[in-house]
């Protein structure tokens, strides 16, 4: 059942084996050997239920080429590909997952490709906005932009915002 607490580590149930893991608002998300995102908890799950998605077991994500990184914000979790492309799946109500939102909630429970052509060696996010670094070092962020989290923008956007005077490692 969800909402006990355990104070020992316990094994996640289904015998998966996982090489990447992210924690997220109320779930936690992971690939497995071969790049399959699996997420559990809540929130961002595929079940269907219009945002209140509870799973103990974890749910694979439909639509979801393999991954080598996976990240999550508080409503939405997105991974990235070995050839740079960004897929994401959960609600999208303020562009985090690089597309275009049409209301508040709209919700996508199969993985989608960010919109964006930009290629990326590495993505970040948390609660709202995802950032990401492109082949150039340009680093760009989209998704809540209101206290400045895009840089000078000061507003939201699905489509990656350059910000300027910084650079990836």
């Amino acid at each position: 059942s969800i909402g006990g607490q355990v104070s020992v580590p316990t094994a996640v149930v289904g015998g998966h084996r996982f090489r990447a893991i992210t924690v997220g608002g109320q779930h936690t998300c992971a690939i497995d050997l071969d790049g399959q995102p699996w997420c559990w908890g809540g929130d961002v799950l595929p079940l269907g239920d219009d945002g209140v998605s509870r799973s103990a077991l974890p749910v694979r994500i439909a639509g979801s080429p393999p991954l080598v990184d996976i990240i999550t914000g508080t409503w939405a979790a997105c991974g990235r590909t070995s050839g740079g492309a960004v897929y994401c799946w959960g609600i999208n109500g303020y562009g985090e997952m690089g597309i275009k939102p049409s209301g508040l909630n709209t919700r996508f429970d199969t993985a989608q490709r960010m919109s964006s052509s930009l290629r990326w060696v590495q993505v970040g996010g948390e609660v709202t906005t995802f950032c990401g670094v492109d082949h150039g070092d340009a680093v760009w962020c989209w998704g809540y932009g209101v206290f400045g989290e895009l840089g000078p923008v000061h507003q939201s956007s699905s489509e990656p915002v350059r910000i300027e005077g910084v650079q990836g490692a």
